[in-house]
């Protein structure tokens, strides 16, 4: 399989990413280690989770980041695998945590962009969580330009970890 590196980092992904909404809800255990395994030996490297992934299934939130979790637990090869997870999504029906989601407090379970909070919370949570060594690269989606454009010039600022290149974090 093709694979590209990460403008700005050192990462080096497949091609393909595998989006593991199921996992750990529909797909578990044995079956689920079938698929990424193939996934891996077809010479795929990047795996795609959130926290609200399955939230609507009895399996809930965070299932699909578990069931990765379990997974490395069982075959190994997490200095292989790459793992990009997605957070901050707004509450919904079958999704709920803080109204003041990526406050200080949840940042460190789910990021996304909430214009009523300053963008200097939100690098600083995320460069502690990067300090704890529990994220290796910022990523932005659903973020305005202008808003990206303000969190880069806060942390290049303070020398912070920003996204470096084209638009981001």
């Amino acid at each position: 399989m093709t694979t590209r590196t990460l403008p700005g980092t050192t990462l080096r992904l497949s091609a393909f990413c595998y989006g593991t909404a199921e996992l750990g809800a529909t797909v578990c255990g044995a079956a689920a280690d079938r698929l990424i395994n193939a996934f891996r030996d077809a010479g795929g490297n990047f795996l795609d989770t959130a926290h609200v992934y399955a939230c609507w299934t009895d399996a809930g939130a965070g299932s699909s980041e578990r069931a990765i979790a379990a997974y490395f637990r069982r075959n190994g090869g997490r200095n292989q695998m790459i793992v990009a997870t997605k957070g901050g999504h707004m509450p919904f029906a079958s999704y709920v945590h803080s109204e003041r989601y990526p406050s200080a407090a949840a940042l460190a379970d789910d990021i996304r962009d909430d214009p009523r909070l300053p963008v200097a919370e939100i690098i600083e949570t995320m460069n502690a969580e990067i300090r704890q060594g529990r994220i290796r690269y910022l990523g932005a989606s659903n973020w305005q330009v202008a808003r990206i454009a303000a969190a880069n010039a806060y942390a290049r600022a303070r020398v912070l970890r920003r996204r470096h290149g084209r638009p981001g974090l």
